[in-house]
């Protein structure tokens, strides 16, 4: 398939609210099959909602598709309240219970909306999984019912994909002082390459060499040439984009929309309605992305990239060589090319003592610390501050080199060398933004919290400087909710106590609610909780947060012990600590496998997806996940009988961004527990509980290690959260006889 990139060079998309993508096509292109199909499918008198709700009602074509599909009220609701949203320019809160077929509910209208105003919708999600299922799953599905032909595209990140023109110039590199295992690592690559047709790293299992390799060769519209690549036409990235332009509905992820916002919109195809599932990690992704952050092994990384190996490799010396009594234009920037060398030489070690400064900063026992006004004196932050001072110097003085060499790339003919030019350009200017930012570490606002976080040790230790919004609903509100016509947030778990206060106050819509532009609906599961799971709740169980890691781990590894013998495996705790779950699989791991269950747990014996697997292929498996556990996971049926909550799942009041915000509460006359802590822990907390029935048929148990659920009265919140679950208290040893009995009622 020839794609034309002219198109997206330029923003092809100068109205947001249509595709218009025949007119961004080159004039000698061929129209596609699809193409030709668009002007047929726009029927502008067509009711959405109708011709939504069609689909799902009675007499809908999907029984015949999907062996035991039901027509669900809950379903049918959401359809409408999707289509009115985007037809009469809305915001919309749809809160729907697990097995509702929510996807199915918004992909359906978006679809059909999309059709109909020749424009695009962008769905956007937090998990590679559920967009992995939109695209697998309900596309297709969605596609056999509808008359007209529909195009859906996943558009990730630019640095997911591969850029043809680093790997093919990491391989001139590569001879025979190349490592070993790098040499594996290309020989990969390249059989890759052959196979895939995306170019997307989330193709690749990359450890060792190649994950070290890969920031090498990703796309980066830094260093990107555009047309005068040698492989811009079968670029991956710009087919992607191209495709995406074209597209009915773009599926994308939380991040790349805050990233878009934060670029003013310059990464993603413009739009205008926008659908966000999994919409209670909303406020987290925009305070991360529309933040600021810079790592030091990033900065090393960078480093290493331009001079490396005391100045025997990286762009500039290759760069340097290449140039040496050369006859190009761009030989007029050797001199410029040296100086750069000279100043990354002399930028490495500011940057390490900058970073170690401020390492030293933060408390032992401590993984973060905020910056306040209250370090001015601290001696660890005096050298950094002159750390920084020297590093900000050295900075400007590399900025007139850059230009130079970036004007000498511009004239440069030769396509290899202009690449190579401007590699070195863009790895400069990244590395500058960057340090910049550490460079400001100092400015404080009563708006954003700067923050230190350290993790890891030895070569492996990462220190990195964060900068954050403390309160994002005024962005989201001018930004989003103010600037698209219709955004739309579903979640299985968006409110407290079936009330959307909480979300509304967090991510800025009550302006929106005001002026009568925000609806919203709760749609309950169609699973009987009731029936279908069990609560218990150990009333004599320890206070573990009052006890040593090694003797909770003691503690629980008999408890969980005895719970695996009763649900005979097929068990999943959920633990807020990694610590702790590394110290209680220490305790378990050898009993379990006396009685013959598996064990495995995270971060332990594989990352999530590797102990997910081998959890499936072991029917009688135990397995013990930390926080992206709790939601995500899909274990349908007997694989998962029993799910152990060690403790309610309270975010740290410690963490600086967290705790910016309980202050800034406190200050209003506001209890930060209320209104901030027991909000976000109710949603965890659900999200957890939801991994355990999947499907109407699904019968299992939750037990719950945490007496505050039953003994306090915060506690009742979480309970009232549960559709009508009440929890089974008693000592513990009457919890797993309750537990037996009620499995043993299921087999």
């Amino acid at each position: 398939n020839q794609l034309v990139f002219s198109a997206v060079q330029s923003d092809p998309d100068k109205n947001p609210t249509r595709k218009k993508a025949r007119d961004d096509r080159d004039e000698n292109d061929e129209k596609s099959d699809e193409d030709s199909d668009w002007q047929s499918n726009s029927r502008p008198g067509e009711n959405i909602g109708a011709s939504s709700t069609s689909l799902l009602g009675e007499q809908t074509p999907l029984k015949d598709i999907l062996p035991g599909f039901e027509v669900r009220a809950g379903q049918i609701d959401m359809v409408q309240a999707v289509a009115t949203a985007l037809e009469e320019s809305r915001h919309l809160i749809v809160e729907a219970g697990t097995g509702t077929g929510k996807s199915l509910a918004y992909l359906i209208p978006a679809a059909l909306y999309a059709l109909k105003e020749d424009t695009r919708v962008v769905v956007s999600t937090h998990t590679i999984s559920l967009q992995d299922q939109i695209r697998d799953r309900d596309f297709p599905t969605l596609r056999t019912v509808l008359e007209r032909p529909v195009s859906l595209r996943i558009f990730k990140g630019r640095t997911h994909y591969v850029c043809m023109r680093k790997l093919n110039q990491e391989l001139v590199g590569v001879g025979f002082g190349t490592p070993a295992d790098e040499l594996v690592a290309y020989m990969g690559f390249l059989v890759w390459l052959t196979q895939t047709p995306e170019g997307n790293r989330e193709e690749l299992s990359l450890q060792g060499s190649a994950a070290e390799i890969w920031p090498r060769i990703q796309s980066e519209s830094e260093t990107c040439i555009g047309k005068r690549c040698p492989f811009f036409r079968p670029c991956y990235y710009f087919r992607a984009r191209a495709a995406a332009y074209e597209a009915d509905v773009v599926v994308t992820n939380h991040s790349l929309v805050f990233s878009d916002m934060k670029a003013d919109h310059r990464v993603l195809p413009r739009y205008d309605k926008l659908i966000f599932d999994e919409a209670h990690h909303v406020e987290e992704e925009a305070t991360k992305h529309l933040g600021e952050e810079v790592h030091l092994l990033q900065c090393l990384a960078l480093l290493g990239r331009l001079v490396r190996d005391h100045g025997r490799h990286g762009v500039l010396p290759e760069l340097a060589a290449r140039l040496d009594g050369s006859a190009a234009r761009a030989a007029s920037a050797l001199s410029a090319i040296h100086r750069l060398m000279e100043g990354i030489v002399e930028l490495r070690p500011l940057v390490e003592r900058s970073f170690v400064a401020l390492s030293r900063l933060i408390p032992r026992g401590q993984a973060e610390l905020r910056l306040t006004d209250e370090l001015a004196q601290n001696a660890q932050w005096l050298e950094f501050e002159n750390s920084a001072q020297e590093m900000e110097q050295v900075l400007l003085k590399l900025e007139d080199a850059r230009s130079v060499v970036e004007d000498a790339a511009e004239r440069e003919t030769e396509e290899d060398l202009t690449g190579r030019l401007f590699d070195a350009t863009g790895f400069l200017s990244e590395l500058s933004t960057r340090l910049m930012t550490l460079c400001r570490a100092g400015e404080l606002s009563e708006s954003w919290v700067n923050w230190v976080e350290v993790s890891g040790n030895g070569d492996k230790r990462q220190v990195s400087l964060h900068r954050n919004p403390i309160d994002v609903s005024r962005i989201l509100e001018e930004r989003l909710f103010d600037a698209k016509s219709t955004v739309i947030l579903t979640s299985a778990t968006l409110s407290m106590e079936g009330k959307f206060d909480y979300v509304k106050h967090q991510l800025g819509l009550r302006a929106a609610e005001q002026a009568g532009k925000l609806a919203s609906l709760s749609v309950a599961s169609p699973f009987r909780f009731e029936r279908q799971a069990l609560l218990c709740v150990p009333n004599d169980v320890p206070e573990l947060a009052k006890m040593t890691t090694e003797e909770s781990a003691a503690w629980l590894g008999e408890s969980i012990y005895q719970l695996a013998r009763a649900s005979r495996g097929r068990l999943m705790a959920l633990f807020t600590s990694h610590a702790m779950l590394r110290a209680t699989a220490q305790v378990v791991r050898d009993p379990l496998k006396s009685l013959g269950f598996e064990f495995f747990a995270q971060g332990l014996d594989g990352n999530r997806t590797a102990v997910l697997e081998s959890y499936r292929s072991h029917p009688d498996a135990v397995l013990f996940g930390a926080q992206s556990f709790w939601e995500g996971i899909d274990l349908p049926g007997d694989q998962l009988t029993t799910l152990v909550i060690v403790r309610l799942p309270f975010t740290p009041p410690t963490h600086p961004v967290t705790a910016a915000r309980h202050q800034r509460l406190e200050a209003a006359g506001k209890s930060a527990f209320w209104h901030a802590s027991l909000p976000e822990a109710v949603v965890r907390f659900r999200q957890g509980f939801g991994r355990l029935i999947r499907t109407v048929n699904d019968r299992g148990v939750v037990v719950v290690f945490d007496k505050r659920l039953v003994s306090t009265r915060y506690g009742a919140s979480f309970v009232r959260s549960l559709a009508g679950v009440k929890p089974f208290v008693g000592p513990e040893q009457k919890v797993i006889e309750r537990v037996q009995e009620f499995l043993n009622e299921t087999r």
